[in-house]
């Protein structure tokens, strides 16, 4: 009786082991590996209250800004919002030194 017992109480320590390795991978595997996709007023909002530390301008017209948090947005892939967004608010912060901005250099298919 006792050995089924030893191996009973070992087999759910075991279990509950492998629960809890799953869990933390899960969590290291969906932690802030993509930039999160927001609204546009979103992402005005982010630059009015200058909390927007860097711009990463990409081919397909996204741009990804770097919250002072270290957190990554994203705004939606639109050619005239974000000419908007750059004339209104993110070009006079680029020109007053208040953000950082590069470019993403174009993906390999678009070719």
């Amino acid at each position: 009786m006792k050995k089924n017992t030893v191996r009973n109480i070992t087999f759910y320590i075991l279990i509950i082991a492998v629960v809890i390795v799953i869990a933390f991978v899960w969590n290291n595997v969906t932690s802030g590996e993509e930039p999160r996709e927001v609204k546009v007023s979103d992402v005005v909002r982010e630059l009015k209250g200058k909390n927007v530390e860097s711009i990463e301008l990409s081919d397909d017209n996204s741009i990804t800004a770097v919250l002072k948090s270290d957190e990554e947005i994203i705004s939606p892939s639109s050619y005239l919002y974000n000419a908007w967004l750059m004339e209104n608010y993110v070009g006079p912060q680029i020109t007053a030194g208040e953000i950082d901005a590069s470019e993403k250099p174009p993906s390999s298919n678009n070719i």
